[in-house]
């Protein structure tokens, strides 16, 4: 069925596995991306793709860290992770394009 096994299928369709894919979507994650990391904080991660215009133009690489820390902050997070692993995960999580500097 679909090319997958059964085994496959009955993992995707277990309830935990159906709320980790609804947090992925809910944080704007495109799926069509291999391995997505669940975020630490969806609802930060959600907010900062709106702030950097959900795809409609391109970013730069610091321009999406500076939104990141400054809505962290905002949102009394203090422990997140905001360097350049963590942006250039975000920006292919998203499918954002970039612009050079």
């Amino acid at each position: 069925m679909f090319g997958k096994s059964r085994m496959t299928i009955c993992r995707l369709l277990r309830p935990a596995s159906v709320a980790k894919i609804k947090k992925l979507v809910e944080s704007g994650v495109r799926m069509e991306a291999k391995r997505c990391k669940p975020p630490q904080y969806p609802e930060v991660e959600r907010r900062i793709y709106q702030e950097v215009g959900m795809g409609s133009r391109p970013v730069t690489k610091t321009e999406v860290m500076a939104v990141a820390e400054k809505l962290a902050l905002a949102m009394h997070i203090y422990d997140m992770d905001t360097g350049y692993n963590w942006c250039l995960r975000f920006i292919n999580q998203h499918g954002l394009s970039i612009r050079s500097a």
